[in-house]
């Protein structure tokens, strides 16, 4: 591989130079989007445990400190899931099966 990229460098210099660069903005671009998409998600999912926390303790009073921290680490999908059913949860116990 390196005696290749070695031939082309040789060969093309000024080629190598675009594609170098062109590689990198790339992969610049593509860091961004990845880093705004996990923003995002990070976000909502702050977003879904602040409400799930909020209504967990409106249905059972004051949340044990490790459910709020669990609940405080979940994913999106996982945070929507116990939102969807959270009329179904008679009591906390409900809510630690699911996380567990």
């Amino acid at each position: 591989m390196n005696k290749i990229r070695r031939e082309t460098e040789t060969t093309f210099p000024e080629g190598t130079s675009i594609l170098r660069e062109e590689g990198m903005k790339k992969g610049w671009e593509e860091g961004l989007e990845k880093g705004i998409e996990k923003g995002i998600e990070l976000g909502q999912a702050k977003a879904l445990s602040k409400i799930a926390l909020q209504q967990m303790t409106e249905k059972f009073g004051v949340l044990p400190k490790e459910l709020t921290e669990k609940i405080s680490k979940l994913d999106v999908i996982s945070l929507e899931l116990i939102l969807s059913n959270i009329f179904n949860y008679t009591s906390l116990d409900d809510v630690r099966k699911f996380i567990s």
